[in-house]
C-alpha cells in the first residue's frame, strides 16, 4: 500500500465527479464478477462434493426442518450459522418432479447448488470491501483496479462457488476491516455500530473471524478527532451487534450436548484441542505454514503476488513511517498471516482473506507510476493505465478458463458416458471409494453401497428415491471396501486377486491421490498395469490413450491436501489441468 500525498490528499470537485464514475464501473465490475462465479455452480455435482461441502448444507436442512435436537449432528456446530440461515432465509428448496436421469441427478445437486449459489453473492462482498480499503490509500482508478484483481483472483473464484463458508467468511472478514477504518476516520456511533455489526457477521460466518475485533479495537485507538468520553459508550453499544450475531449463529454453544465430553472446546487426551468440530494438532504450529501460504498465492495468484512484493518495496524505498489507518489494517492482516503462517495444517482456503489486502498493495507501484499532477502527468497516467490492464488480462484469462472449464462436462461424467456406451448390462464396474459416477446403480450395488458408509450426494440421493429412479439403464457399479485397514491390508497383500474376488469386469480408480496417498491404492494400480488393459483415460487431453499422465493436474474442490501442489495457473494455462480426478477405467478381461 501507499500512503502518499498524491493519492492520500482530499478530492477536488473534478474527483468526486470521476469517483461516481469509476462506482458506476464498479458495479458493472461486480456484475461480471458475479456471473463468473454462477457459471459452472454445479461442478463436480452431485457425484463429488468438495471436502466438508455437505455441512452447511446439512445445516440447512435441520433448520428448515425444525429439527428438536439438531446438536445431535456434528454439522450443527462445526461450522457458525450466518451461510446456512442466509440460504434457509433468502432461497428455497426445490420441489421439481424427476423422471429422466438428467432429472434426478439435477434435483440430487439441488441442496449443494442453492448454498453455492448463496456463498457466491456473499463473496462479492470481497470486491466492494476492497475498494473502500484501496480508496482509504489510493485514487478511484487505482482502488478499481485493486477491485478487479479480487473480482478475477482465482483463489477468490474457486471459493466462491462451493458450498463451504470460507469464500463468504473472508469477504465479510474484510469488510469488517473497511467498517474498522470508516469508524478510525470518523468515530460516530453509527460507525461504532457499523463496526460492530460487520465484525459480529464476519464471527458468525467462520469462527477464524474472531481476529477482526482486533482492527475494531485499534480503530477506537487510534481513532480521529478528539477524545470523549462518549466514545467507550460508543465502544460498549458495539459489542451489542456482536453479541447477538454470537447468539444467533451459534446455537451448539448454549445446547444440551450428547455426551458429556462433547463441547465445542475442549482439550484433548492426547494434548491437543478440539474446536467445534476440528482436531488444532498444537504440535503443527512449527512454522511450515508460511510456505504453504506462499505456495498458495504463487500457484493461484502469480501476478497478484509478484506486483505486491513490488508495491511493498517501493512503499518501504520511499518511507518507512504508517499511517494510523495502515495501522488498523496491519492489526488484521498481521495476526491473521501468523496464526496461518505457524500452523502446518494450512489449506488455500485459508489465504483467502489476504488477497484483498495483496491486491490494494498489487495497484501502488501503478499508483507510483501515474504520480501527482504535473508536467507529463497525463501520459504517466496513460502508462500507469495500460500496465495495471495489462497486468489484470492473465488473471482474467485463467479465470475464463477456470469457469469454462467447470461448465464443461467433468472427468467423473466423460467416466460416465463411456460406462453407458460400453458396458453391457450385467458387467460389474469397481470404484475405489471417495470416487462416484453420475449413473444411476442397481438396487444390489445400492444396498452394497449403503453397508460401507462412505455415499455421496449422489449416492445418498439414491438411496433415498430409489424407488422413483427407473429400472432401465442402471449400472451395477460397486465401491470397493478399502475403508478399513484389514481390507486394505488384503489387497496389498493380492492386488489383482483382490480385484477379481470383486467380480468386476472394469476398474474405474483416480490416478494421482492413488498414486500419493495410500499404498493399498497404489498396488492396485500397479497390479492393473501389470495385468490389465486400459480401456480408457479420462484427463486433461480427452483423445489421451493408456494410462494417465500424471502431469495432468486435477482440481476437483480447491484445495491440495492429497497431493503436492504444483502450479495451478501454469497447468491451467497450458491446458494440463482437469476439473475432477484424472481417472482410468480398466477391463480385467483384458489382461496380458
Amino acid at each position: 500500500m501507499t500512503n502518499t500525498a498524491a493519492v492520500a490528499s482530499a478530492p477536488s470537485a473534478e474527483d468526486s465527479r470521476s469517483d461516481r464514475l469509476w462506482i458506476a464501473a464498479l458495479v458493472l465490475l461486480i456484475a461480471a464478477a458475479l456471473g463468473l462465479r454462477l457459471a459452472g455452480l454445479d461442478f463436480l455435482l452431485p457425484q463429488n462434493m468438495e471436502s466438508d461441502g455437505g455441512v452447511v448444507v446439512r445445516q440447512v436442512a435441520l433448520i428448515e426442518e425444525a429439527s428438536a435436537d439438531p446438536w445431535r449432528e456434528d454439522n450443527w456446530s462445526y461450522y457458525p450459522h450466518l451461510v446456512a440461515r442466509t440460504v434457509a432465509a433468502a432461497t428455497q428448496a426445490s420441489t421439481a418432479d424427476a423422471r429422466t436421469l438428467e432429472e434426478h441427478l439435477a434435483r440430487a445437486a439441488a441442496p449443494h447448488v442453492r448454498v453455492r449459489r448463496v456463498v457466491a453473492w456473499l463473496s462479492l462482498l470481497a470486491i466492494l470491501a476492497t475498494w473502500w480499503i484501496a480508496r482509504r490509500f489510493l485514487a478511484a482508478g487505482a482502488a478499481f483496479a485493486a477491485a478487479a484483481f479480487v473480482a478475477t483472483s482465482q483463489l477468490e473464484l474457486c471459493f466462491s462457488q462451493e458450498s463451504r463458508p470460507h469464500g463468504p467468511a473472508a469477504a465479510l472478514a474484510v469488510l469488517a476491516v473497511a467498517a474498522a477504518l470508516r469508524l478510525r476516520a470518523l468515530p460516530t456511533l453509527a460507525n461504532y455500530l457499523l463496526a460492530g455489526g460487520s465484525a459480529g457477521l464476519a464471527i458468525g460466518a467462520l469462527q477464524s473471524g474472531v481476529l477482526v475485533l482486533l482492527p475494531f479495537f485499534a480503530a477506537h485507538l487510534l481513532r480521529a478527532g478528539e477524545r470523549r468520553a462518549r466514545d467507550w459508550g460508543a465502544f460498549a453499544a458495539a459489542f451489542v451487534p456482536i453479541v447477538v450475531c454470537f447468539l444467533l449463529f451459534y446455537p451448539s454453544i448454549f445446547a444440551p450436548k450428547p455426551t458429556a465430553d462433547a463441547p465445542e472446546l475442549y482439550v484433548r487426551g492426547d494434548g491437543n484441542v478440539q474446536f467445534f468440530g476440528h482436531t488444532v494438532f498444537l504440535g503443527m504450529f512449527n512454522g511450515r505454514g508460511f510456505a504453504n501460504v506462499w505456495n498458495a498465492l504463487l500457484g493461484f495468484e502469480p501476478v497478484l503476488l509478484l506486483l505486491a512484493l513490488l508495491g511493498v518495496v517501493l512503499w518501504l524505498a520511499r518511507s518507512r513511517r504508517g499511517s494510523r489507518d495502515l495501522l488498523v489494517v496491519l492489526a488484521y492482516v498481521g495476526p491473521y498471516l501468523l496464526v496461518i503462517g505457524l500452523y502446518e495444517r494450512t489449506y488455500e482456503r485459508f489465504v483467502l482473506q489476504l488477497v484483498p489486502f495483496l491486491a490494494c498493495a498489487a495497484v501502488a507501484p501503478f499508483a507510483r507510476l501515474a504520480g501527482p499532477i504535473g508536467p507529463r502527468a497525463n501520459f504517466r497516467r496513460i502508462v500507469a493505465t495500460a500496465a495495471a490492464v495489462l497486468a489484470l488480462l492473465p488473471p482474467t484469462a485463467l479465470a475464463l478458463v477456470l469457469v469454462t472449464r467447470r461448465s464443461a462436462p467433468d472427468t467423473s461424467d466423460r467416466a460416465a458416458a463411456w460406462i453407458a456406451e460400453h458396458v453391457q448390462p450385467g458387467e460389474r464396474v469397481a470404484i475405489v471409494p471417495f470416487v462416484d459416477v453420475p449413473l444411476a446403480r442397481t438396487e444390489e450395488a445400492l444396498a452394497d453401497a449403503e453397508r460401507l458408509g462412505w455415499l455421496s450426494p449422489w449416492l445418498n440421493y439414491q438411496l433415498r428415491e430409489r424407488a422413483h429412479l427407473s429400472a432401465a439403464g442402471r449400472v451395477d457399479a460397486r465401491t470397493l471396501p478399502l475403508g478399513r485397514k484389514k481390507q486394505r491390508d488384503a489387497a496389498l497383500a493380492d492386488p489383482f486377486g483382490y480385484l477379481r474376488a470383486s467380480g468386476a469386469r472394469w476398474v474405474l480408480l483416480p490416478v494421482v491421490g492413488v498414486l500419493s496417498t495410500d499404498a493399498s491404492f497404489r498396488a492396485l494400480r500397479a497390479a492393473l498395469v501389470e495385468h490389465a488393459r486400459c480401456a480408457a483415460v479420462f484427463t486433461a487431453d480427452a483423445r489421451a490413450k493408456g494410462p494417465a499422465d500424471v502431469e495432468d493436474l486435477p482440481l476437483d474442490v480447491g484445495d491440495s491436501s492429497s497431493w503436492g501442489r504444483r502450479n495451478w495457473s501454469f497447468a491451467l494455462g497450458r491446458g494440463r489441468a482437469t476439473i475432477g480426478d484424472v481417472l482410468e477405467l480398466w477391463d480385467l478381461e483384458g489382461a496380458r
